[in-house]
């Protein structure tokens, strides 16, 4: 599909403009003036130049690489009394760029590599240099026309450095070829006279003809580079996949909710199993923004990210905290550690994450970022330079939280089974730990192929969120729908010293 420019590009309100239309009407008074200047206009650039070098004419317009028989007394008698400036411009000012520059075809299927190589030769700044000083013509490198040496080289090289960045490729449409005729057609029989029609008119004719040449070429609006989005089809497979899964989670949500008074249910502290869900929602949140938005809300995505791992996996680390507190704390007191204990925990785990990415929404905010190749142009997330800094803190920053759940399921491996989560978070952190090592080289090598980026982004994504949920709250959904309501104190002893003796019995990681 051609992307269709928003930018207004119609020949009419431009062509025939205001400003056009008394720049063409002065152009035709100073026609009086010019002698045989409009006959010479039916000749070459060199022609124009030979009558302005013999005397002939006072001012001509010409291309920067046509003036250098101009420097030469022995060709131009008027070589000492030449001056030069450029096209001046009053509301707009572009040049016509003349030439053609170097080009690799787009339809070209061959030696591709070789021609880009070539270019990157070409435009170094040690070959421009040499371009200029050792041949003594023109260089387009920012840094090479600023330089004293090409300034000082010919004298109009200052005006060239000046006129360049005002020049415009009007030749890379085709299409100009066919406009070119209209144009110099109308043009002249307004100025010779053979129409009776005014400037307005004469530039109302072009821009008309002109505008339904580029028409038909144009069905669909002016061409542009294409823009290279991911797949429709991928999005919307990722968007049903993602959409289905949370209503999966809502449906456990239900059920938590249903049996929160079984005994497995609440050995699980069914408020945290609820942070955690609610966290793997805000996680497949970002399929469904990368699906909609593409690469519009950068820095949305990863709040949705960032915080959503956070409450995923906090709460399941702060409940394992509190199993580790209970049975390895050596003490004959009694004691307990709160649910607000344990919301401080998941407080102090979130509120760091939200103060890192505050910094990064103020600092250096990821913006789309635009990248070209020779066929189209897409657009990735990035900081600028900062970019590797911050994702490295965003990552580092979730390996420590997911390594604080490793040493926990370690140090409650032995805990009595009806509070033993360890080796299903253990599995759960495995599965993080797998799809990060897998997933994060990928995301970074494929940033600008946006179909790959979208399906390992979304497959990682629904992998952690998922298969998370499923190890660590689906096993006490089961056992609560299977297991009788009644009596459950004569499956799970709940009295601290049966515990004790029933851990030192139950290895569940030997």
């Amino acid at each position: 599909k051609r992307q269709v420019s928003t930018q207004s590009t119609g020949t009419d309100g431009v062509l025939n403009s205001k400003e056009n239309v008394e720049a063409l009407e002065m152009l035709k008074e100073m026609t009086k003036y010019a002698g045989n200047y409009l006959k010479a206009l039916n000749n070459s650039v060199g022609s124009a130049l030979n009558r302005l070098c013999s005397g002939k004419s006072a001012m001509v317009p010409a291309w920067s690489g046509n003036l250098f028989d101009t420097l030469d007394p022995a060709k131009c008698s008027q070589s000492k009394n030449i001056s030069y400036t450029i096209v001046p411009g009053e509301k707009y000012h572009r040049l016509s760029l003349g030439g053609q520059g170097l080009h690799v075809i787009r339809s070209s299927r061959n030696n591709i590599q070789e021609s880009l190589k070539f270019l990157k030769w070409m435009q170094s700044k040690e070959i421009q240099r040499r371009w200029v000083l050792d041949f003594g013509l023109f260089s387009a490198r920012k840094s090479i026309m600023a330089s004293g040496s090409f300034l000082q080289k010919n004298p109009f090289n200052p005006m060239f450095s000046v006129s360049y960045p005002l020049a415009n490729d009007f030749w890379r449409i085709p299409e100009y070829s066919k406009l070119l005729p209209i144009h110099q057609k109308k043009m002249w029989d307004y100025l010779k006279n053979i129409t009776n029609l005014s400037a307005k008119e004469v530039l109302d004719q072009i821009a008309a003809e002109e505008q339904r040449t580029i028409d038909a070429a144009y069905p669909l609006g002016p061409p542009g580079p294409e823009l290279r989005r991911a797949s429709e089809s991928a999005s919307y497979v990722f968007i049903v996949l993602t959409l289905l899964s949370m209503i999966g989670m809502a449906a456990i949500i239900a059920m938590l909710i249903i049996k929160r008074n079984h005994i497995q249910i609440k050995a699980s502290s069914p408020l945290f199993s609820l942070i955690s869900i609610f966290g793997a929602l805000l996680l497949l949140s970002v399929n469904l923004i990368r699906g909609f938005t593409a690469d519009d809300n950068c820095m949305l995505e990863v709040w949705f990210f960032g915080v959503g791992f956070i409450l995923l996996f906090s709460p399941i680390f702060a409940k394992i905290y509190r199993i580790h507190k209970i049975f390895n704390t050596m003490t004959l007191e009694k004691f307990s550690v709160s649910n607000l204990e344990l919301l401080q925990i998941v407080t102090i785990t979130l509120g760091l994450e939200i103060i890192l990415l505050i910094v990064w929404s103020i600092v250096r905010p990821l913006t789309k970022e635009r990248r070209v190749t020779l066929t189209d142009f897409t657009y990735i997330c990035s900081s600028g330079t900062l970019s590797p800094a911050f994702w490295s803190i965003f990552i580092i920053y979730k390996a420590v939280v997911i390594c604080s759940g490793v040493y926990l399921s370690i140090a409650t491996r032995k805990v009595y089974k009806l509070y033993n989560e360890s080796l299903n978070t253990v599995l759960a952190i495995y599965n993080t730990f797998f799809v990060a090592v897998i997933a994060v080289p990928l995301l970074a090598l494929n940033a600008e192929n946006k179909t790959a980026f979208l399906i390992i982004e979304g497959t990682s994504i629904l992998i952690l969120s998922n298969v998370t949920i499923a190890l660590l709250i689906m096993p006490r959904i089961k056992s609560a729908f299977s297991e009788p309501d009644s009596n459950m104190n004569s499956f799970y002893p709940t009295d601290k010293a049966t515990l004790d003796s029933s851990s030192k019995n139950n290895n569940i990681i030997s």
